[in-house]
């Protein structure tokens, strides 16, 4: 992020490992430290206007249930579409460095209880 073309990083903070930084000296109040460019966002927002989504998703619920869905549920649904499209090498998406830090599905369900 802090070498994109429109994000920042305040110069005191050092990328370590993954999405970690470091701060290497005192940073006064109120100072902006972090731009993230928009499309380095992922939003629910993003899930919810997705063609592929709105198509296969939303028609296969009654619209109560679609209404009462979080929306989170969509973002899973997009980012797993999106990772899937990476791994097949259908689509060149400029968060695949990112999603490559996701725990796998097998991670997951190791630590997560609902998923076992």
């Amino acid at each position: 992020i802090c070498k994109h073309k429109k994000g920042y990083c305040h110069p005191s903070m050092k990328p370590v490992l993954h999405r970690t930084h470091v701060v290497t000296s005192a940073i006064p109040p109120t100072t902006e430290l972090l731009i993230l460019p928009r499309d380095r966002i992922i939003l629910d927002l993003d899930a919810l206007r997705d063609p592929w989504i709105q198509t296969h998703l939303f028609p296969q619920q009654s619209n109560d249930l679609v209404s009462s869905l979080d929306s989170g549920a969509f973002l899973a649904a997009y980012l797993a579409r999106r990772i899937q499209q990476q791994q097949q090498g259908t689509s060149h998406d400029p968060m695949a460095p990112y999603f490559s830090m996701l725990p796998s599905y097998e991670t997951l369900a190791f630590r997560h209880p609902p998923l076992w």
